[in-house]
């Protein structure tokens, strides 16, 4: 089975090529502003993420591309020093199994979101977005893409998180039509 990868292909390749003619690892005396320069996240954007630590049960209504309701249970824990927060879920009601890997990327200024699946699906969101007031993250492709893809969480508490997922090919057709409520474990 050819395993399928969901990117971003415009800017990795761009990213590669940079990566390329940059000379990465060129010399211990990197200059302000390089590629590799760290750019850490402060810990009030860590904050944001910290409220997905724990577990979690999941309900999901799927409208597209198969109806129909999957379950299953995921947490999230800090690995890499509490630079990114990990994602994983027990298996789902439809067999599969999903890990995720999301932090906020400072020189970018959005949260980075990365998503596996044990189809071999693999993908990484845009940069998403956070509204305190609101308290909602959304991630939004650009109008330059030639498709639409929003994804959306919302939280109600400490404890509830809704989210939507809606993706669409460049002709209007919905591929992903998704929508979640998870409760966290008390």
């Amino acid at each position: 089975m050819a395993r399928r990868v969901l990117s971003w292909a415009p800017f990795l390749l761009s990213g590669a090529a940079v990566l390329v003619l940059s000379g990465c690892g060129s010399s211990s005396q990197e200059k302000k502003g390089d590629l590799l320069e760290t750019h850490q996240a402060t810990p009030a954007q860590l904050a944001v993420l910290d409220r997905l630590r724990g577990t979690w049960d999941v309900t999901v209504t799927a409208r597209a591309p198969k109806p129909g309701i999957v379950t299953y249970s995921e947490t999230y824990e800090w690995v890499l020093d509490r630079q990114f927060l990990r994602g994983e879920t027990t298996l789902k009601s439809d067999g599969t199994q999903d890990m995720v890997m999301t932090t906020y990327d400072a020189a970018a200024e959005g949260y980075r979101f990365w998503y596996f699946n044990s189809k071999g699906t693999a993908f990484d969101l845009p940069l998403g977005t956070w509204d305190a007031k609101a308290q909602v993250m959304e991630w939004k492709n650009g109008p330059a893409t030639p498709f639409s893809f929003t994804a959306r969480w919302t939280f109600a508490d400490a404890n509830t998180r809704g989210w939507t997922v809606r993706f669409k090919d460049m002709r209007g057709k919905v591929l992903w039509d998704l929508e979640g409520t998870a409760v966290r474990r008390k």
